[in-house]
């Protein structure tokens, strides 16, 4: 019986926290987290003070960890500072992807030009492609946009 209660007591507590962080995979993992903590945290105690109320070491176990509230600002502060490497990342990413693309179209246009034995002007494949490339960046563009 008072075990159901522990159980509905950090199930409540881990339905808080669910309700102010945001819908993702990661939030989930953090909860996973959250839970093994209060599970290993209750244990700790109890092995510490067996006398003790198991329902008073889950409510130190819960003031130690704060409010959900609080659990979420943190992690907030976690994903901004996640964010700026990713920026970093994105930023290397599309430079990268920008270079590819440069090689990529000169190479083609040497390849079309080649084979045409000249009847195709190299610059004028270069453009021709440049604009195909502009013309996939701006369709990937909008349909990423459309997702729901």
């Amino acid at each position: 019986m008072e075990n159901e209660r522990i159980e509905r007591r950090i199930d409540d507590y881990i339905q808080s926290a669910r309700g102010v962080l945001p819908d993702t995979f990661e939030t989930e993992d953090l909860l996973e987290d959250v839970r093994a903590h209060i599970y290993e945290s209750l244990q700790h105690k109890t092995e510490q003070r067996p006398e003790a109320d198991t329902e008073l070491l889950l409510k130190e176990v819960f003031n130690e960890l704060g409010e959900p509230e609080d659990i979420a600002e943190a992690f907030g502060e976690q994903r901004i500072g996640e964010d700026r490497t990713d920026d970093d990342y994105r930023t290397w990413k599309i430079l990268g992807s920008i270079v590819v693309k440069i090689v990529v179209v000169i190479l083609a246009a040497w390849v079309v030009n080649q084979i045409t034995n000249g009847m195709v002007d190299f610059w004028l494949a270069v453009g021709v492609l440049l604009v195909f490339v502009v013309l996939e960046w701006f369709l990937r563009n909008w349909q990423f946009e459309r997702e729901p």
